[in-house]
C-alpha cells in the first residue's frame, strides 16, 4: 500500500485522489496499519483522500472525509429526508428508501426512490449540500443518482 501511495504522490498530474477501503485481512495488526497509512497520506500530501470503512473512519477521524458504512450514511441522511421530504409532483408522493455510496473516484451516492423521475434539481442540490455540510466535501464534485427501488 505504501509503495502505491508513494507512486501516486510522485506522479506528475493536476489532481491526485486516493479512495481507501478497510483492509480487514490484516487481523490484529489492522488498527495500527490503518493509522500508519493515514499518517503516510498526510506526509505525502495527496490532494484528495476518501476513507471508507470502520477502521479507516476511526484512523482518519477529523483528518479526511470518512464513511463508516452505508448504515452511517443512512443514519445521518434519512432523518433529514423525513424532516424535509421531496415535494410531491402531480399528486404523487416521493419516498426515499435508502442511500448508498458508490465505488467511484469521486464521491457518488445512489438514492433509492419510489419515483426517481419526479425528483427536482432543487432537492438534489439540497441533499448535496447536506452531504457537503456533514463530510466536508467543499470544492469536491459530488454525483447524486436517483434509482428506482
Amino acid at each position: 500500500m505504501a509503495a502505491a501511495l508513494t507512486i501516486l504522490a510522485d506522479t506528475d498530474c493536476r489532481r491526485r485522489v486516493a479512495v481507501m477501503g478497510d483492509m480487514g485481512e490484516l487481523g490484529k495488526y489492522a488498527e495500527a496499519e490503518h493509522a500508519g497509512i493515514v499518517e503516510l497520506l498526510q506526509q505525502l500530501g495527496i490532494g484528495e483522500v476518501y476513507l471508507v470503512g470502520k477502521l479507516f473512519s476511526e484512523a482518519g477521524r477529523g483528518i479526511y472525509p470518512a464513511f463508516a458504512d452505508a448504515a452511517a450514511l443512512n443514519e445521518y441522511l434519512l432523518p433529514i429526508i423525513e424532516e424535509t421530504p421531496p415535494p410531491s409532483t402531480k399528486g404523487k408522493y416521493i419516498r426515499i428508501k435508502y442511500v448508498t455510496q458508490l465505488a467511484s473516484p469521486t464521491p457518488s451516492f445512489a438514492f433509492f426512490v419510489n419515483l426517481p423521475q419526479y425528483i427536482k434539481e432543487g432537492y438534489r442540490r439540497f441533499l448535496e449540500n447536506k452531504i457537503r455540510e456533514r463530510w466536508d466535501f467543499e470544492g469536491v464534485p459530488i454525483q447524486i443518482f436517483f434509482r428506482q427501488k
